[in-house]
């Protein structure tokens, strides 16, 4: 669980860094993660915040599956999108193992 809220941490402040309006809801939930899982609430709630969480991460449309940075610097922006991927892989990884434990 620690590492999904350190992941966390790390997408949010991502967002921060480089995010826009089209990102504002997975913002605010994960803001909102984040403050649930530093909580005292039992483990079994925080298992189900991290799973709404991370649902809504990935809506129908928009989210974090369309999301890109857009740099006018290939190097830069294949470097900051690969930075991206890899903190969406692990995530994905995180999330998966506290939902299977």
């Amino acid at each position: 669980m620690e590492k999904v809220l350190g992941l966390f941490k790390e997408l949010l402040q991502f967002f921060k860094n480089y995010g826009d309006s089209r990102i504002t809801p997975q913002y605010k939930s994960l803001q909102g993660a984040i403050e649930y899982l530093e909580s005292d609430a039992l483990e079994e709630d925080k298992v189900d915040c991290i799973k709404a969480c991370f649902r809504s991460l990935y809506p129908p449309r928009e989210g974090l599956s369309e999301f890109y940075v857009f740099n006018k610097d290939a190097d830069r922006m294949n470097e900051i999108n690969s930075e991206l991927e890899r903190i969406k892989s692990e995530l994905g990884r995180a999330v998966a193992e506290v939902l299977d434990q």
